[in-house]
């Protein structure tokens, strides 16, 4: 969701690819096999024989590891920096590996896999592919190269933990709204994103687009925004978003509009990460904010049901577990998803997280209605005409 389209130079492109590396760090000599050759106490006469070390055989291979992934990380970022056809490489890789390595620990990317493939087939292999070559190398890939953080993921575990206390959505989990369909909630997904994509910009460099905040400057809001509290790089993130957006439509963006869209960002965001960032209407409110009190409107009852979770949060963390402990099951976790007609359907459907089931039957339990109160048009429809809350009209006094 990159807001800008950066013109990186060869030299940030270079710095940028290195963090992907695990060995190769841009040291012109490859610093494993100089080690390695250090701990030669016989070497070899000729192809036929192998040098001795003074060292276990374990540390040989691991460093002679190091000094092949060494080199070819090193080949991988120049062919980054200058450009290279890959399409060979990736349509080799893709057809054997398919997507196989991939997972949601695994940052390598994939050019950079295509090419190790590609020469493991030549050398290990000898241009002879079979599944069980094909399966050696994902061995090797996943116990023996991966066994090693790349750059990038020492520097986020340096740099991260501060980042996120400066977020206000984000808190380095996967996001936690993407099945909510309630306009706060939609909002919170959406900046969610822009958090995390400003997170992950600037474990990469502090020198990262998302570390300015030019347009802040422009519209001279810089005081302001700094009495708020407030990232100014993060705020300028998202109002270059918003103003983009607004462009589209040919709509004014200026000084007023940055000013509400950040008075938004704060009173929208989550009152903590725990069950309550599942809240579609209590946000931590003194006075109940909607005026209307109809069957086809719930949202004044449902801001006071859980603004009532809330409370019981508060004298007892674990109450949504004990309260909604059930919907937890391993029978109803994802991947195993259980699919029911009528009121009870969205109870037992894995999607939605256990804890945002829990809140909605709480909700209903004490209205008195069996209705879920996020994505209304994705619960059976039979149900929905006798018992059914609309998100997308609600009616607060903001």
């Amino acid at each position: 969701m990159n807001q800008f389209t950066p013109n990186y130079t060869k030299a940030d492109k270079r710095k940028r690819a290195i963090l992907y590396c695990r060995y190769y760090n841009g040291e012109k000599d490859n610093p494993f096999h100089t080690l390695l050759s250090s701990h030669i106490v016989k070497p070899a006469k000729n192809i036929h024989e192998q040098d001795e070390y003074d060292i276990p055989q374990e540390e040989v291979e691991k460093l002679s590891m190091g000094a092949t992934a060494f080199f070819y990380e090193g080949c991988w970022v120049k062919e980054r920096v200058e450009g290279v056809n890959e399409e060979g490489r990736l349509a080799e890789y893709d057809y054997d590996l398919k997507d196989s390595l991939d997972s949601d620990d695994d940052v390598t990317p994939r050019t950079l896999k295509a090419l190790f493939y590609n020469r493991y087939v030549h050398w290990v292999l000898d241009d002879y592919v079979t599944p069980e070559g094909i399966e050696s190398f994902r061995q090797w890939y996943k116990n023996s190269y991966c066994s090693t953080p790349t750059h990038l993921q020492v520097r986020t575990a340096e740099r991260l933990p501060g980042l996120l206390k400066k977020c206000r959505y984000y808190n380095g989990e996967k996001n936690p709204w993407e099945m909510c369909y309630a306009p706060v909630l939609v909002w919170r997904r959406k900046i969610w994103e822009f958090e995390r994509e400003w997170a992950k910009e600037l474990c990469i460099s502090y020198n990262s687009f998302a570390a300015k905040y030019e347009y802040i400057k422009e519209i001279h809001l810089t005081e302001f925004f700094k009495a708020k509290e407030v990232s100014l790089s993060l705020t300028n993130l998202i109002l270059c978003h918003f103003k983009k957006e607004a462009e589209k439509v040919q709509d004014e963006f200026g000084p007023a509009e940055a000013i509400k869209t950040i008075d938004k960002y704060l009173k929208w965001a989550p009152l903590g990460h725990g069950p309550e960032k599942y809240f579609a209407y209590f946000m931590g409110e003194e006075e109940n904010p909607y005026n209307v009190f109809d069957k086809k409107d719930n949202s004044k009852l449902l801001w006071l049901q859980e603004r009532i979770v809330y409370g019981n949060l508060q004298h007892n963390p674990n109450f949504i577990s004990q309260f909604g402990g059930s919907l937890n099951h391993p029978e109803f976790e994802e991947g195993n998803v259980r699919y029911f007609d009528g009121a009870y359907g969205w109870m037992y459907d894995s999607r939605y997280p256990y804890e945002q089931r829990s809140i909605w039957l709480f909700c209903g339990t004490n209205i008195g209605t069996w209705c879920p109160y996020d994505d209304i048009d994705k619960i059976g429809e039979e149900y929905i005409n006798f018992h059914y809350v609309n998100p997308h009209n609600q009616k607060r006094n903001d």
